[in-house]
């Protein structure tokens, strides 16, 4: 409607012009009565009439009250409505009350100052069951309650996050998901409390009390009044006694038998050598590091139940950090670690028939070296889901020479360098796990393997591989370009084209067929 003038006579009269742009420049004179202008958005001026405090006329408008702007002689009943965005721009004069879609408001609720904006629901979170103990075993939840205040028909949607908190923090492996979350809640018409559980690992090891907030934040269609609540993790496991300690700068030639507690033996400096050590229970740990030589050499450690730890590092290239040396750990989660952090050539960490025995816990050996993580040595783990993470230089595909036994278990899993296309593959025997895995002329990688049943690779994070998947019974491993090796670095770079017209020759090697082919414009 443009451009028109409208004078409505005596009577409560409706005038509706309501479309893309309501009304443009338009005089409409309501007249006496109690008149309703329903306009949507539009310019122009609207008269309600004759001022009669019986009668009521009303101006209905698209929209917040907030998205608009007022200013106006309340005395005089005179204003101006402006929102730029909906291209709305009225003077009124003798209009009583005002509808937007967050209420109706009389005419000195909006002109001369801030209309009062819409009431929300208020929010707030207690801990309803969240400062308690965690248990022996399984998953014992831990509850929060969200709370919105009533009389809301609206939908309402709250973010919420758990944290670690104060001075022993929980960590993700103390939750069953093994993460701490974050999450949002929805509150639907007429639902006024929802719950957050956690679900927390029980266990049997001696901790501390352990803290955690729960914080609210990001709320729509409401209001937060209280954003955080605490719960704590309360210890119900006895303090273990202490065990035998030593230290010092080197253990040589000693004989040590430990208690049945947690023992702790550590050699500083000098390592450990021609030694023999039994601990009898208890979460013990030997740990030696030498800057002279090999960390553990010519030694025998056996440990029983409980979770140990055997731990061998030295600075020195050319002495392993492990060598000449037989380890056997019991039951439960066991972790051997040996690391020669030299950069020098020919660097190993196991090496000389060093013979690493795990038992039936699920268990965890990393070897770490710049040419041969193990070389001439043997893993062997027992029936648990075993972990082997074998550490080298050179891309990653410097790996070590050796033999590696998952036992029993049927989760077993062999970290390697590289990705899995740099590597060959022989298949000695599917039914028992068998097979070799070497990088060829690329990297010093030559393993014996038996037992292990899935593979992961460094520079393919995320994936996993069964060994049905990579031990197929037939060589491979062929890069699936040729290139032009510009800045000679063996890898194809962005800019670097594929060759076109090599000649390709693929040998089976079982059967002797040969394939021959030539690359296209791309080197494929």
């Amino acid at each position: 409607m443009d451009n028109v003038t409208i004078q409505a006579g005596i009577g409560n009269d409706v005038i509706t012009a309501q479309g893309a742009l309501g009304v443009q420049d338009v005089l409409i004179n309501g007249g006496e009565g109690s008149d309703i202008f329903n306009l949507g958005s539009g310019t122009g001026t609207i008269v309600g009439g004759i001022p009669i405090s019986s009668e009521i006329d009303l101006l209905i408008l698209d929209g917040q009250s907030l998205d608009y702007t007022f200013s106006g002689i309340t005395d005089l009943n005179l204003g101006t409505i402006v929102n730029d965005d909906l291209g709305t721009n009225l003077t009124v004069f003798n209009v009583d009350e005002f509808r937007f879609s967050d209420g109706t408001f009389a005419f000195d609720e909006l002109f001369g100052e801030t209309p009062p904006p819409p009431e929300l629901p208020e929010l707030s979170i207690q801990a309803t069951d969240a400062n308690k103990e965690e248990g022996n075993d399984g998953a014992n939840p831990f509850t929060f309650t969200v709370t919105r205040t009533e009389g809301t028909s609206q939908e309402t949607t709250v973010t919420w996050t758990a944290a670690p908190a104060f001075s022993n923090p929980v960590e993700a492996n103390d939750f069953v998901a093994g993460t701490i979350f974050t999450d949002e809640l929805t509150f639907q018409p007429g639902e006024n409390s929802l719950d957050i559980t956690l679900n927390v690992n029980g266990d049997l090891t001696f901790e501390e009390n352990e803290g955690f907030t729960v914080t609210l934040s990001n709320p729509i269609n409401g209001t937060i009044t209280q954003a955080t609540a605490t719960g704590t993790i309360l210890n119900d496991d006895q303090e273990p006694e202490q065990g035998e300690t030593i230290s010092r700068r080197q253990i040589n030639g000693e004989t040590i038998e430990g208690t049945d507690l947690s023992d702790s033996y550590e050699a500083t400096q000098g390592g450990i050598r021609q030694s023999t050590f039994e601990t009898l229970g208890g979460n013990d740990s030997i740990i030696s590091f030498s800057e002279n030589g090999s960390a553990i050499v010519f030694t025998q450690i056996s440990t029983s139940d409980g979770d140990d730890t055997v731990s061998a590092e030295t600075t020195v290239g050319n002495s392993p950090a492990i060598n000449f040396s037989e380890i056997n750990t019991g039951a439960n989660a066991d972790t051997v670690i040996a690391k020669n952090t030299s950069d020098s050539s020919g660097a190993t960490a196991i090496d000389d028939q060093v013979i690493i025995n795990t038992g039936d816990g699920n268990d965890t050996i990393i070897a770490e070296a710049e040419s041969f993580p193990i070389k001439n040595s043997t893993i062997k783990t027992g029936s648990g889901n075993d972990t082997i993470e074998l550490r080298g230089g050179n891309d990653g595909l410097d790996n070590g020479l050796g033999t590696i036994d998952g036992g029993s278990g049927d989760q077993d899993l062999l970290i390697l360098g590289g990705t899995s296309i740099r590597y060959l593959y022989e298949l000695e025997d599917s039914t028992e796990l068998q097979g070799n895995i070497s990088a060829g002329d690329f990297g010093n990688t030559d393993l014996d393997l038996t037992g292990v049943e899935f593979f992961q690779f460094t520079e393919e994070p995320g994936t996993t591989y069964a060994f049905d998947e990579l031990f197929t019974g037939e060589f491979f491993g062929v890069g699936g370009f040729v290139w032009d090796d510009l800045n000679r670095n063996g890898l194809q770079d962005s800019g670097e084209p594929g060759i076109e017209g090599v000649p390709v020759a693929l040998q089976n090697t079982f059967t002797g067929e040969t394939l021959e082919t030539t690359t296209d414009v791309d080197g494929l």
